[in-house]
């Protein structure tokens, strides 16, 4: 590597190395392109990047385009999982992605400026999470791709706006998914209503807008209400968490039930359920007396555990 290159590119080489999605590498190679001294010393490394920062380009747009084919718009899954956010116009999704995450959706005062999906990654401990902003829910069919691309997340953000009556969003966005087959996991429309079609999904209330006028009752009155549907419908094998710790001044989450990993068969079970019925035995690193032992489908897992499972 050349000599005298400055810190600002060593730290967007280092942001180059543990980027885990293409739009990520991109913005690194750019801005390790824009402050690389040019001298002959560098031409042959300026050359290497421009390469690199076009082939990136040519996969990010060869994933535009099969996401779009068809009438189906999808989003490829990246990180430790895919959390979509949905709600009503003018709720602050696109503000919370953008503050939360790298990605640049348009945010502005005024409804439906989301046209097309946007994710972005979080980092959450040692791994990172995509949030994908979507947009706003109507009773609209125009949007035919949008249930399926809900569907196929691993957990859903129901955003809610506290400068309104975040309530009446709330019921009116179950409604519509529940009009799709779309479901909070542990409530009692998932027991009676799942048939063919349907989908049961992990959930978390988003209350946003904390610094709107009435905000704090209409937190106080959106907790109350749901914590008490949490109650009624809440399995004994579930629990209620917030999804991170990076969240901005201007929002609040209110929990709604999301299963738990407790143990080498819940997280078999995680993968694919005919896992968990043929799953023999794990080797587990991390909380084990030592690294690779041998345990039954009954160990208790500790964050960061590595897991391998055999059968």
């Amino acid at each position: 590597m050349p000599a005298n290159l400055p810190p600002e590119y060593q730290n967007a080489e280092a942001a180059y190395r543990t980027a885990s999605t293409v739009q990520e590498k991109m913005d690194a190679l750019q801005e390790m392109l824009r402050v690389i001294p040019h001298h002959k010393g560098t031409d042959k490394l300026i050359a290497q990047h421009r390469k690199k920062l076009s082939q990136l380009r040519d996969e990010s747009e060869r994933r535009t385009a099969t996401s779009r084919k068809g009438s189906g718009v999808t989003v490829p899954k990246e990180g430790a999982a895919q959390v979509i956010l949905v709600g009503m116009p003018n709720s602050g999704k696109s503000s919370l992605v953008a503050q939360l995450t790298r990605a640049t959706p348009e945010v502005a005062p005024y409804p439906f400026t989301t046209h097309l999906p946007t994710p972005g990654m979080i980092p959450y401990l040692n791994i990172k999470v995509q949030l994908v902003d979507t947009p706003p829910l109507t009773f609209d069919p125009s949007r035919s791709w949008l249930p399926n691309l809900i569907r196929s997340a691993d957990a859903l953000l129901l955003v809610v706006s506290l400068a309104k009556d975040p309530l009446e969003e709330l019921e009116t966005t179950l409604a519509i998914l529940g009009g799709w087959k779309i479901f909070p996991e542990g409530t009692e429309e998932e027991a009676t209503d799942l048939g063919f079609g349907a989908a049961s999904m992990p959930v978390l209330v988003v209350a946003n807008k904390i610094d709107a006028e009435d905000a704090a009752e209409n937190l106080r009155v959106t907790f109350r209400n749901i914590n008490g549907l949490t109650r009624r419908n809440s399995q004994s094998h579930q629990r209620h968490r917030p999804i991170g710790n990076n969240i901005p001044s201007t929002a609040m989450l209110a929990t709604a039930p999301i299963p738990m990993i407790n143990t080498v068969e819940d997280f078999a079970g995680s993968i694919h359920k005919d896992l968990r019925r043929r799953m023999k035995f794990a080797r587990i690193w991390g909380s084990a007396k030592f690294d690779g032992q041998k345990v039954t489908r009954d160990y208790v897992l500790r964050d960061e555990d590595i897991v391998e499972l055999h059968t």
